[in-house]
């Protein structure tokens, strides 16, 4: 079993590490999401209750519907009806990742977002909850290994490629 596990997360990281060596910004994104949701089935496997299920669809619920605004780890506790130390206990049990790390992430997945839709770079960190661009642009360098420019740079030339 544990042969498989590591065969197909191996898999899913050398695509990804391609993708990233290809400067596939779009690939990348792909990718990187792919083996994230890999690694959470498979953590999830390994704790799956009803109670824990619920946590993450009801934290995932009011992230999306509160990214825009500051959200800390004790709000979605409370949400949840938790202790901070339980509810980050279950939550990092089933998803292998910290509450605050998963609202980072799905942040910087939003950001994305609105540098595809040519937003400034300002404009991205403010709409994706940051609060300031200084914060966004070491986080986004730290998440997709490139900084929000070159990033904002690679598809206007990917998209002047296609055209």
């Amino acid at each position: 079993m544990f042969h498989l596990i590591y065969a197909d997360c191996k898999h899913l990281f050398i695509n990804l590490l391609n993708a990233v060596q290809n400067c596939d910004n779009n690939d990348l994104s792909t990718h990187w999401n792919k083996l994230l949701a890999y690694l959470c089935r498979y953590q999830r496997k390994k704790t799956d209750t009803t109670e824990t299920n619920t946590i993450i669809e009801k934290t995932m619920a009011y992230i999306s519907a509160n990214y825009q605004n500051q959200i800390t780890v004790s709000d979605l506790a409370k949400y949840n009806r938790m202790s901070v130390f339980h509810y980050c206990r279950n939550f990092k049990s089933l998803t292998g990742i910290s509450p605050h790390k998963f609202l980072m992430q799905y942040r910087l997945s939003m950001s994305r977002n609105c540098l595809h839709e040519e937003e400034t770079i300002f404009d991205a960190a403010i709409n994706s909850g940051f609060y300031d661009s200084s914060h966004f642009i070491r986080n986004f360098y730290n998440y997709m290994a490139l900084s929000p420019k070159s990033y904002c740079q690679s598809i206007q030339k990917k998209s002047k490629n296609i055209q």
